[in-house]
C-alpha cells in the first residue's frame, strides 16, 4: 500500500493493521545525540488510550512499544528509529458480525474499489496505525523540546458545546476528562456526552493545538508550505474532517482590516492579533502557531445499518458495542504528534535555506 510513508527529512513508515500481531513505525533522520527512552514514547502511547475509562466508551488498546534499533545507552545513533508495538487488540480474520460487510462512512468502500477484498477481510483498518504514528511523533516532540519549541492540545468543543476562552486554563485542562480546558464547557459536555451514549450514538468535537516557541521563517511560499505540510499531516487521521489556522473560516466574513494582524513596535516588534495563527506566506512568523482539527462522528457507532456485503448482496450490520462517543480525548496526542512531525520535517529543510547557515555548520564543525 503505498501513502504509509510521511516527510523528506525527518520521515515516519507506519506499517500494520487490525489483523497483525505488531504495528509500528521506522522513524528516518532523527539526528544523532538525543536521548530518548522507551519510557517517553509510552508517555504519549497512554495518552491516548487512558480517556477510554473516563469518557463513554468501550474500545480498549493497552500498546507497549520497544524501540528496535537507532538507540544506544539511550541515545540517537543517527540511524533509523524503529518502534514496535504488539497489537493487543489484534481482530481474527472473518470475526466481523457480517464477514465481508462494507460498514457504512468508514472507508470500505473506497478501499474494496481500490485494493479487492475476500468475505474474511475488507479493509486494513488505519485507525489501529494511529497507535505507531503517535510513537513516531513522540521523538519529534522531543527534537523541538531541545530548541524551545512546546505544544498545547486540547478539546475545543464536542457537539454543540464550545469552550470560552475567557474561561480556560491549564490547571482545568488538567482536570478535565473531556481534556478541555474550560472547567463549565467540560461539565457541560460531559453530560452532552452520556446522553448521547445513552443513545447509542456518537459526537462530533474539535481539537485544538496552540505550539509555541517556534522560530520565524520555517516553511515555503508556495508548495512546501508550513500550513500545507501541516495540514496534509492532519488529514491524514481518520475521522478528520477539516483543517483551520489561526481564525480559519471566520475570517472569510470579514473586513480585510478587521482581520489583519497589525504591528507595535517598542524593544522589539510583535503583532498585536494572530488571526492568521502563526504562518503567514506559508511560512512561519515567529507567534503561536495555532491548528485546529474538525472531527466527524463516528457514523456506525452504536446503530443497525442496513448495507451490502462484497459481492453486493444486501445484509444488516448490527450495532457496534466497541466505539468512542466522543474521539476527541484520545486523538488530541495523534493530532499532536502529526503537527510535530510536520514542523521538524520542514525545520531540517530550512537548515539549508540561506549559505550563511551552511557556512556557520560546517566552519563550527572544522
Amino acid at each position: 500500500m503505498a501513502g504509509s510513508v510521511f516527510g523528506k527529512f525527518f520521515t515516519c513508515t507506519a506499517w500494520g493493521d487490525a489483523y497483525t500481531q505488531g504495528i509500528g513505525a521506522v522513524v528516518d533522520g532523527v539526528p544523532a545525540g538525543l536521548k530518548i527512552t522507551e519510557n517517553d514514547i509510552q508517555q504519549y502511547l497512554n495518552r491516548r488510550r487512558v480517556w477510554a475509562a473516563s469518557v463513554p466508551a468501550k474500545r480498549h488498546e493497552s500498546d507497549f512499544v520497544t524501540i528496535a534499533s537507532g538507540l544506544e545507552n539511550g541515545i540517537t545513533t543517527g540511524g533509523p528509529v524503529s518502534l514496535t508495538i504488539m497489537n493487543s487488540a489484534v481482530k481474527e480474520k472473518g470475526s466481523a458480525t457480517v464477514p465481508g460487510t462494507i460498514r457504512p462512512g468508514q472507508g470500505d468502500l473506497a478501499m474494496v474499489a481500490k485494493y479487492g477484498a475476500t468475505t474474511e477481510k475488507v479493509t486494513l483498518y488505519p485507525s489501529r496505525i494511529q497507535s505507531a504514528i503517535t510513537a513516531a511523533g513522540a521523538i519529534a516532540v522531543k527534537i523541538l523540546k531541545e530548541i524551545g519549541v512546546s505544544f498545547c492540545t486540547y478539546v475545543s468543543s464536542v457537539g454543540p458545546v464550545s469552550i470560552s476562552y475567557a474561561n480556560c486554563s491549564v490547571d482545568a485542562l488538567k482536570k478535565s476528562p473531556l481534556l478541555m480546558p474550560d472547567p463549565q464547557a467540560s461539565a457541560e459536555a460531559m453530560e452532552y456526552a452520556r446522553n448521547v451514549a445513552a443513545e447509542h450514538d456518537s459526537a462530533g468535537s474539535t481539537v485544538e493545538v496552540v505550539v509555541t516557541g517556534m522560530p520565524a521563517g520555517v516553511g515555503e511560499p508556495l508548495f512546501g508550505s508550513l500550513s500545507a505540510q501541516i495540514a496534509s499531516a492532519v488529514m491524514a487521521i481518520e475521522s478528520v474532517a477539516g483543517v483551520e489556522f489561526g481564525d480559519g473560516i471566520k475570517s472569510s466574513t470579514r473586513k480585510g482590516s478587521e482581520d489583519c494582524d497589525s504591528f507595535a513596535f517598542g524593544d522589539e516588534i510583535r503583532k498585536l492579533s494572530n488571526h492568521s495563527g502563526g504562518i503567514e506566506g506559508g511560512m512561519s512568523d515567529g507567534s503561536e502557531i495555532v491548528v485546529r482539527a474538525a472531527l466527524r462522528p463516528d457514523p456506525w457507532a452504536g446503530q443497525d445499518h442496513d448495507t451490502f456485503n462484497v459481492h453486493g448482496t444486501p445484509v444488516s450490520l448490527s450495532a457496534r458495542e466497541a466505539y468512542d462517543v466522543v474521539t476527541a480525548p484520545r486523538l488530541c496526542v495523534v493530532i499532536e504528534s502529526v503537527v510535530a512531525m510536520a514542523i521538524v520535517d520542514r525545520l531540517f529543510e530550512n537548515m539549508s535555506a540561506k549559505i550563511e547557515n551552511v557556512k556557520k555548520f560546517y566552519d563550527e564543525a572544522k
